[in-house]
């Protein structure tokens, strides 16, 4: 490692500009622990300036960007310390080539039900903060795990913090799996919650039972996340993607189901037209757009009704059960003389 020590006043200087999480993972690029760090502006505050502050701070570091904002900002941007050899750009890395930028264990998309999530958090006194999070089908594939962790970990120390690992098990959110583990999700309200966030939809933030109160509309946007009609589109400037989610928000939450599925596509298009003429520029996009939006209507419609009648024989069996309410009060009895 060629690590030379920091002061603890340049270290706090350097946090307080740029954040805790983007000053270790740069560090670990600049001591060629990691490879790269893939900088996403869109979930930082302050962003105008940030990037300014890194390449300040940081000049010898490569950067390579995807796309601009309108207002002339980076949008997400690979810090690397080598470069990418032959690669000049971002747009010529390739989903595995940027994980093994990433220093990811598992590289490309599964079509697995389930899988683990690997993080690593910084211990900064009472704060736990993940700066590092992969994904991998197998627990076994984790297989560089504990000597990135004790890596991390010696870095850490110079700058006076710890570093804390977990793996945890979970169901990955789509169609299927929504549906066939719909009790699951209901236990799991926060993991739900986290899983659509991550997709851009935090349209249920601070709501309770949301399962039970905007069932319909969680799967659509579920339907929408795997089939997303705009996705030629991508990728699109922060502003693009804040007024749209605002749109979608309003718009879902309050007007979207069964019967109003097609008009929500038809204003999703026309809103797409008025303000940002600039996007439709993709060859053929309006056909595609058209073609994904009748399926998700398909997919929506099909999987409502494998619930609605789900539902049906429930009630049913319950009224079953209601006959029989006098023999469950003797099994009652029956139990309550038993000592355990």
């Amino acid at each position: 490692m060629n690590n030379s020590k920091i002061n603890n006043s340049v270290i706090n200087e350097r946090i307080k500009k740029i954040g805790i999480e983007s000053f270790f993972n740069i560090e670990l690029v600049k001591n060629e622990i990691r490879k790269g760090y893939l900088l996403e502006l869109s979930n930082k505050t302050n962003n105008s300036d940030i990037y300014n502050k890194i390449k300040e701070i940081y000049p010898n570091l490569n950067y390579y960007i995807e796309n601009y904002n309108t207002d002339k900002t980076p949008n997400r941007i690979l810090i690397t310390k080598n470069g990418l050899g032959y690669i000049d750009s971002f747009f010529g890395i390739n989903g595995e080539k940027l994980a093994s930028y990433l220093d990811f264990d598992c590289k490309g998309i599964s079509t697995d039900q389930t899988g683990y999530t690997l993080q690593y958090f910084i211990i900064n006194g009472s704060e736990k903060i993940n700066f590092y999070s992969a994904i991998c089908d197998k627990l076994e594939n984790f297989n560089n795990a504990l000597s990135r962790f004790k890596k991390f970990n010696t870095l850490a120390l110079d700058f006076g913090f710890l570093i804390s690992m977990e793996i945890v098990h979970f169901i990955k959110l789509n169609t299927e799996t929504f549906n066939k583990h719909i009790n699951y999700w209901k236990r799991n309200e926060i993991a739900l919650k986290e899983t659509l966030e991550g997709n851009g939809i935090g349209y249920f933030e601070g709501k309770h039972d949301i399962i039970d109160n905007y069932y319909n509309q969680l799967l659509f946007m579920i339907i929408k996340i795997e089939h997303n009609p705009l996705e030629t589109l991508y990728p699109v400037s922060k502003d693009f993607s804040d007024m749209l989610d605002d749109f979608d928000k309003n718009y879902v939450l309050n007007n979207v189901n069964d019967n109003t599925m097609k008009q929500y596509f038809d204003d999703t298009l026309n809103f797409v037209k008025k303000n940002y003429k600039e996007y439709l520029n993709v060859e053929n996009f309006e056909d595609e757009y058209k073609k994904t939006s009748d399926n998700c209507i398909k997919i929506y419609k099909d999987n409502i009704k494998k619930i609605s009648f789900g539902k049906i024989k429930r009630k049913v069996s319950k009224r079953k059960v209601s006959k029989r309410k006098v023999s469950k009060r003797k099994v009652s009895k029956r139990k309550s003389s038993k000592k355990f």
